[in-house]
Parts: structure tokens; sequence; C-alpha cells
């Protein structure tokens, strides 16, 4: 399962939800450097998985063990080829230990209540939003377009260009515009974005 898109913002349980294999990278809702990921494999599965790439971190007890013969570490460390990214994993830990303080459950409740003020924001500011708002389809992302108003005056590029140039971080997909708050944003990043966007 690639779970970039929430992993760090909405509860994941590889044994609830029976997930053989997971990877997610740290730099989006993880909080992590840029660099830093994460793997669960089923540990029952691990065995028969054979690596891609393989380096001294791969081997079972390392280049230590002076092994003749090609022998897999039986851990996750098989899929580790190269030297071990020291910085971005402290800082995925760090990023990690932030998380499960402040509880990812809380998390995920502050981000839908983020999402949905941004939304209605928009949608009172005459944005047409659609990223959609059902209860188990809500995420962390919202793509909307700009007023009318605004829309006939510049397009989504000039928009989003003037917006990062006030310090506004939004992004561009398929002309259109994405906000992707998290948990920690305030309610006036948001209204600063809303005012930005009023013709």
């Amino acid at each position: 399962m690639d779970a970039i898109q929430s992993a760090g913002a909405l509860p994941v349980n590889v044994v609830d939800d029976d997930i053989d294999i997971l990877a997610a990278g740290g730099h989006k809702w993880m909080l992590g450097p840029t660099g830093s990921g994460m793997l669960y494999i089923r540990e029952e599965l691990i065995d028969g998985l054979i690596p891609p790439v393989l380096g001294a971190n791969s081997m079972d007890g390392g280049l230590a063990a002076g092994n003749d013969e090609l022998i897999l570490s039986p851990t996750a460390s098989r899929f580790e080829p190269g030297a071990t990214p020291t910085a971005a994993m402290l800082g995925m830990r760090a990023a990690i230990r932030h998380l499960l303080d402040v509880g990812i459950d809380n998390v995920w409740a502050q981000l839908e209540s983020v999402t949905a003020y941004l939304c209605d924001a928009l949608t009172d500011a005459g944005c047409r939003v659609f990223s959609p708002r059902g209860e188990s389809e809500r995420s962390g992302i919202v793509i909307f377009d700009p007023p009318p108003e605004l829309a006939a005056r510049e397009t989504v590029d000039e928009t989003w260009e003037r917006l990062q140039d006030s310090g506004i971080i939004t992004a561009v997909r398929f002309e259109r515009l994405r906000a992707s708050p998290h948990f920690y944003t305030p309610e006036s990043d948001i209204d600063r974005l809303v005012a930005a966007l009023k013709p």
C-alpha cells in the first residue's frame, strides 16, 4: 500500500487493516526530512521477497559476517543496500515521536477541522472546491478553482505565482490550485489565502 498521502495524517493500522506491505515517504504528512521514509512488510512475507539492489546492510550479519555465499538478512534490513542515512533517520524519528505525542487521532480530527474550515471559506469566496467531502473520502488535500472573477483576470499559474510571492504556499495540479494544510495550520493562514483570492 502506498501511504504517502495518509501516514502522518490519519490513523493507519497495518494489523487491523490486514496490510501486507506499506511504504511512505517521510517528507509529506509525516513531517520528516526529504529523503526519509518507511517500509513495513508483514514478517512472514520477508523471506519470499528479494531486493532489487543489494549491499552490506542487505546481508545477514553485514560485511562483518564474511560469508562466502549470499545470505540475506531475515529482517527488513535486507532492503537497505547503502549507507544508513543517519540524519534522515534521526529527523524521521523526531517527526514520528512528535506525531505520536500529539496523537494520530488528534492529528486527524484537527486536520478534518482545518480542511472543513478551508473548504467552507473557499466556497464562501466563490471558489469551486473539487475535493470530496464525504466522511470516508476526506483528506488534507483541497483542490479548487479560483473565483470566476479572478480567473477572468489571471491564469491559475499567475494566481499561484502571486500567492507564492505573498508567502502563501499552494501548488498547481491539472490547472487547478491545491492547498494542503496540516493539523498545525492556523485559521489565520487560511484567511490570508482566501483574502488573496478575492477579486
